[in-house]
């Protein structure tokens, strides 16, 4: 195993993250890969197809289906399913709602929230989803950003103008002011540009001011449609 380690190093560049087939087979579904095939060892011309990997694949989720296996039935679960669609029928009616689903690992959480996900398929709701990554403690709002990135289609890929027009776009069409709004949720996602007139504010008027943005932004975007 440590051999395999050394020998991918020793094909990896500046920057690269080379990973073996196996553990490819095991993140596909959360990564984008790049396959290369690569020699074992100068003597032993076999060769063993390696990837780089190249980027996080967006809307990530534990249940993206791999290499074409199904899940297993789902059983067992339809009282919780009438509960959250319960809870959806008054959402829709204005009542907003938080709900907490706790359990022991391996328990089903994760293909609950799954399931409901897709019988809503038709429905006029708008679903984000954000992640807690256990690598992910040191950045600040991780799940939050999650969210943002999800509902403006904001991938690795895009430049800086790019993300600058994601996020104007969506605040003019939830009826905000981009040019007072964006530069706080700009700088919470990372941006560079328009961060002019934050440089007078201190951190907490910032944080404060985001917050308030973010209200705004979620109130605004439930009253166009369940959110």
């Amino acid at each position: 195993t440590l051999a395999l380690a050394i020998r991918l190093l020793g094909h990896a560049g500046a920057g690269d993250l080379v990973v073996s087939p196996h553990v490819g087979r095991l993140v596909e579904g959360w990564f984008e890969l790049q396959p290369r095939a690569l020699s074992l060892s100068a003597e032993n011309h076999d060769r063993m197809v390696a990837h780089t990997v190249v980027g996080l694949r967006p809307q990530r989720t534990p249940l993206v289906l791999q290499g074409g296996h199904p899940l297993s039935p789902f059983v067992g679960r339809e009282r919780e399913l009438v509960t959250l669609f319960d809870l959806l029928g008054r959402v829709q009616e204005g009542h907003g709602h938080v709900v907490g689903i706790v359990a022991e690992p391996g328990m089903g959480k994760s293909r609950l929230i799954y399931e409901f996900r897709q019988r809503l398929r038709g429905e006029r709701v708008m679903y984000l989803e954000g992640h807690c990554l256990a690598y992910g403690s040191p950045t600040p709002y991780l799940p939050v950003l999650d969210l943002l990135r999800h509902m403006w289609g904001i991938t690795d890929a895009d430049s800086a103008e790019a993300m600058t027009a994601k996020v104007y776009t969506t605040l003019r069409a939830c009826g905000m002011e981009p040019e007072a709004e964006a530069p706080y949720l700009l700088q919470l996602l990372g941006g560079r540009n328009g961060m002019d007139g934050l440089r007078m504010l201190t951190p907490e008027a910032i944080k404060l001011r985001t917050f308030a943005a973010l209200r705004q932004l979620s109130l605004r975007s439930s009253q166009r449609q369940p959110l």
